[in-house]
């Protein structure tokens, strides 16, 4: 039964893009001001019972709830004055608008290059900062995708012991935040502050990244 609700979602998003518009409501504002808010811009991937989103800000995977998909591209769409017209393939320049409080407080955004592509099995949609003067031929080619930034990793004087698994280790990879990873047992824990004398290791290093 869950599973055809989500594969519902899917179908109702389809239908959005045949013409039909489904209304924001609190959650989906919520995210979509997560992909518009900021001039990094995101990477979406929506797909039956998925919704994988990679931001600029924050370029890890980021997964909500399908139901709010149906919702998004409604609203992108209208933003992209798209209302009433079949759209599998879109290419626009929206903003700078604000987003009324709808069960969720009032939000705004500069202007924005979104490009939109649907098929029957997954759509896609790209948003990066544009200038106001920006037209809509200036949105042609796609962009580059948002990567993975490259693992960042701290070393430490002394032998530092995961809380969870109490190894010790003086290389920790470090996530953002402060978050270092265990090469153990793979658990995360904040960073000591009690070692000053820790100091960034290359990426690339073969060394790094592992306990002793």
């Amino acid at each position: 039964m869950a599973l055809e609700l989500l594969k519902d979602h899917f179908a109702e998003l389809l239908w959005v893009f045949a013409g039909r518009r489904v209304p924001l409501d609190g959650m989906s504002s919520k995210v979509l001001r997560f992909m518009l808010e900021r001039p990094e811009g995101c990477d979406a991937v929506l797909e039956p019972g998925r919704i994988e989103i990679r931001f600029g800000w924050h370029p890890a995977r980021h997964r909500y709830q399908p139901s709010v998909a149906p919702r998004i591209v409604s609203y992108l769409l209208d933003l992209a004055k798209t209302r009433g017209e079949t759209c599998s393939k879109l290419r626009a320049v929206i903003g700078p608008a604000s987003v009324p409080a709808i069960n969720f407080p009032t939000w705004s955004f500069e202007t924005r290059r979104i490009w939109i592509e649907q098929s029957d099995l997954k759509v896609v949609i790209l948003v990066r900062s544009a200038e106001a003067t920006e037209s809509l031929e200036s949105t042609g080619a796609l962009p580059e995708p948002i990567g993975f930034p490259a693992p960042v990793f701290v070393e430490f004087s002394t032998a530092v012991a995961c809380p969870t698994c109490s190894a010790g280790g003086t290389v920790f990879r470090e996530f953002d935040g402060g978050f270092l990873v265990c090469g153990n047992c793979g658990g995360s824990f904040a960073k000591p502050e009690w070692d000053a004398a820790e100091q960034a290791v290359a990426a690339d290093d073969p060394a790094a990244g592992k306990s002793e």
